[in-house]
């Protein structure tokens, strides 16, 4: 099955158990980015735009993960949305925003927003931790 995000493809096949990441041609345009005075994503280079794509992966691995699945819903239901989003993209829109704050920490930018501090936070600890 496959879910779209925008332009570009995150998919996930239950019966193989494989994820595939697909950046269309079309992504690499600056006229499908509108100007919604946030920035319209993070990062709309194309390493920002795979490093989004990645963060989808990352977090379908760790909702799906026996071993961290239970840490990670943890995690995401402790999550606020209501605040001020952190892309235009992603405007108050679960997946969305995880994978654009996933992005803020990978690249440092963005440490103030509650969202990216709670990823931050939640990498550098509970899931640090389960994974040592």
């Amino acid at each position: 099955s496959r879910t779209s995000y925008g332009p570009s493809l995150f998919g996930f096949d239950p019966a193989t158990g494989r994820s595939r990441i697909t950046l269309a041609a079309k992504i690499w345009s600056r006229a499908l980015r509108p100007n919604s005075g946030l920035g319209y994503l993070v990062d709309d280079s194309p390493g920002g735009m795979v490093t989004h794509e990645f963060g989808h992966a990352f977090f379908h691995s760790l909702a799906t993960s026996r071993r961290f699945g239970d840490l990670y819903e943890a995690f995401t239901n402790a999550i606020d949305y209501s605040g001020r989003p952190i892309s235009g993209y992603a405007d108050h829109v679960n997946t969305e925003s995880l994978a654009e704050a996933f992005v803020s920490v990978v690249e440092g930018v963005n440490l103030d927003h509650p969202l990216v501090r709670a990823l931050g936070d939640f990498l550098a600890g509970d899931y640090a931790t389960a994974a040592a």
